[in-house]
């Protein structure tokens, strides 16, 4: 009935049905009594879209909001010390990390996204702005997928090989470039923080920070030459996590937004869903991270952390891994 408008006309009803929906505003429930299951306990419930940190933090301080989701981790300890309110913590099922756009010069050449991962001392960025909350990443894929390899090392901090690898790559004077990223604290603060290192080598990288619909559209269409990213994964199987980032056929809005093309990967990932042998996937995933670690098309930063802020008066809150948090069963003290 609605056509190509169809993904604007949500039908169908959970524990909650909608019954407005203001595009990048806020979005209205009510509960469903005709639900099969357990009914919602709260009648009404209005997500607001806060994208500023600061400002979601400053509604749940003043009582506009219950519960906020993705406290900045410079945060935390500021809910903490409120009597009124408390933090919730989860490992996430997330990675971020800076990419590398490998169709824009000079980065389809593989020293310089090697030099700028030697440039950067991704355990210092991690620690300076997750406050030794979350850990430095290894690997492509979250800790919680199957098969994640954890023998393997946070890169190398090296500035002396990052210039070295420049100089031999052509780029011994460096190069101007930039840093695409949203509106996230935590990136931008990570940016910032590349910025300064990979000036240590002679790359000058412009930050630009887009809101999310302008960052992901730049991204789909290949804009950006160094940007900031993060992959959620909702299920622990590894093709979900490796084939929209890093298979040729999903570059762009499939997820591949370093437009990286290698035949060895694909032929990989496709080896890995061919088979249920469990130790025959296990080597083929072993063997997909380490080829796609080597290929520099993403710089590891840090594996995610889920924070949420509630109002103490909130019963039964559950963090979810994934962020996508469950609300039919909250209830009010």
């Amino acid at each position: 009935e609605a056509g190509d408008k169809y993904g604007m006309n949500p039908i169908g009803t959970g524990p909650y049905k909608l019954v407005k929906w203001n595009k990048g505003n806020d979005s209205v429930l009510e509960r469903f009594e005709d639900y099969h299951g357990e009914k919602a306990k709260i009648k009404n419930v209005t997500f607001k879209v806060v994208p500023e940190p600061t400002n979601r933090l400053l509604e749940l301080e003043s009582g506009g909001a219950d519960i906020a989701y993705d406290i900045a981790v410079t945060d935390v300890s500021r809910v903490d010390d409120n009597e009124k309110l408390q933090v919730m913590k989860a490992d996430a099922t997330s990675i971020t990390f800076m990419g590398i756009n490998t169709q824009k010069e000079p980065f389809s050449d593989i020293r310089v996204r090697q030099a700028i991962r030697y440039a950067l001392d991704t355990e210092g960025i991690v620690q300076s702005v997750y406050k030794g909350l979350c850990p430095a990443a290894t690997n492509p894929m979250n800790p919680s997928c199957l098969y994640y390899d954890k023998t393997r090392k946070v890169s190398e901090y090296n500035v002396e090989k990052a210039k070295a690898l420049l100089a031999e790559a052509g780029y011994a004077d460096g190069f101007t470039t930039s840093i695409t990223t949203d509106e996230r604290k935590e990136r931008i603060d990570m940016a910032t923080i590349i910025q300064n290192q990979l000036s240590q080598i002679g790359i000058t990288a412009e930050i630009k920070i887009l809101e999310w619909g302008a960052y992901l559209s730049a991204c789909y269409d290949g804009q950006q030459e160094l940007y900031m990213g993060g992959w959620t994964t909702f299920t622990p199987e590894p093709s979900v996590s490796l084939t929209g980032t890093f298979s040729s056929t999903s570059m762009g809005s499939g997820g591949n937004m370093a437009f990286y093309a290698n035949p060895k990967v694909d032929e990989l990932l496709a080896a890995g869903i061919a088979t249920s042998d469990t130790a025959e996937r296990e080597k083929i995933y072993t063997e997909l991270q380490k080829e796609i670690t080597d290929q520099c098309t993403w710089i590891y930063l840090t594996y995610g952390l889920q924070t949420v802020g509630l109002n103490k008066s909130i019963q039964d809150f559950k963090v979810h891994p994934s962020g996508y948090h469950t609300i039919a069963n909250l209830s009010f003290k």
